[in-house]
């Protein structure tokens, strides 16, 4: 019951009707104490509030301010006031107004040999095997098990360390590979021009041999040439006997000794002229001849020359082209090491004949 009502005051009191506020005077009046006469040109709306300058520190409309040609008195830059200054009052320290002691080679030579004398020390004390131990690790590295383990771990450095050795082993004979790879290349580059060589000197042996052909059917069309001019001569050589001997039948002498012709025709003197030119006429040709047979017979000689050479030149690409392409790369580096073994050698020589000089 009396929880009822209780439940029940707050209905009666809000059936109750609400108190009247009381009006006052003012409220029903905007009334303002500021004056009630303005200027023709004054509109409060229209001027904001200025911010403040941040160089002066002050409000003003003009654009430039007075500040740009004035220095701070706190960082003693130009362009603001030390009121307006965002530098800290606390200096920066330099490194040189800091008081650096520096010490003295003595001190530095007695600073290294502490520092050399602490790590010897300190590196026997590390070799130890417990070295990096405590008591209660200690007491535990006694025992059989931490025995085995660290057997254990010694072996499994060592095949580390092994395996690093037999990779930096594989990467050597890696590269070695690869530089013998690079020079079979070489080698190989070296035979085919080796090959394209002995086919170009073939094609020129080709070409010799017709010329020695052509120039040995030359060398017998010049013989029976010849031939035929030394018929000739001994035919001239017979008429001018037979000339000298008709001359002898035809001359008579006097009772003073004296020679007297009694044949003066003038026939036999055109047959004397005809034969005189005659044989001048064939003298100028067997001179030219000798002269064609002797150039003849030197370039013969050179042609002989040239052959036999080629001749040499095709035994010796016979018996390299039946080698093995190897077996030339051995030839070539047998030829470079007697190359360098002569100019070792020589400077070899050249040092002991100075020494020599010197001695003397």
């Amino acid at each position: 019951m009396v929880e009822d009502r209780l439940f029940r005051q707050p209905q009666q009191h809000s059936e109750l009707p609400p108190k009247k506020k009381k009006l006052l005077f003012n409220d029903n009046m905007n009334y303002s104490f500021q004056p009630q006469w303005r200027q023709w040109n004054y509109f409060p709306c229209q001027l904001p509030t200025m911010p403040t300058c941040g160089r002066c520190g002050n409000k003003h409309l003009y654009k430039v301010c007075y500040s740009l040609a004035r220095s701070c008195y706190k960082c003693k830059k130009i362009g603001h006031y030390a009121r307006m200054c965002k530098t800290s009052d606390k200096p920066k320290l330099e490194l040189n107004a800091l008081n650096s002691k520096q010490k003295s080679n003595r001190q530095i030579q007695r600073d290294k040999k502490r520092m050399d004398t602490y790590i010897q020390n300190k590196k026997t004390c590390r070799e130890l095997p417990f070295s990096n131990l405590k008591d209660a690790n200690f007491g535990k590295y006694l025992d059989v098990t931490c025995v085995i383990k660290t057997e254990l771990k010694n072996v499994k450095q060592k095949y580390k360390d092994n395996q690093i050795d037999q990779q930096n082993r594989v990467n050597e004979l890696q590269s070695q590979l690869e530089k013998l790879v690079n020079e079979i290349i070489q080698a190989r580059q070296i035979i085919t021009k080796f090959i394209d060589q002995t086919s170009d000197l073939k094609q020129e042996n080709e070409k010799l041999s017709i010329t020695v052909d052509q120039n040995k059917e030359s060398e017998a069309e010049t013989n029976q040439i010849l031939e035929e001019l030394i018929k000739k001569n001994s035919e001239l050589s017979e008429e001018l006997e037979e000339y000298k001997e008709f001359e002898e039948e035809n001359t008579m002498f006097d009772s003073d000794g004296e020679e007297t012709y009694f044949i003066t025709n003038k026939d036999v003197d055109k047959m004397l002229e005809e034969q005189s030119d005659t044989h001048l006429k064939l003298v100028s040709k067997l001179e030219d001849e000798n002269r064609t047979l002797k150039s003849k017979m030197e370039h013969l000689t050179s042609v002989q020359c040239a052959n036999s050479t080629i001749e040499k030149q095709e035994t010796r690409l016979n018996t390299e082209t039946r080698m093995s392409p190897m077996d030339i790369v051995d030839k070539l580096i047998q030829n470079q090491n007697k190359k360098h073994s002569t100019k070792r050698s020589s400077k070899n020589s050249k040092r002991k004949s100075r020494v020599s000089k010197n001695t003397f």
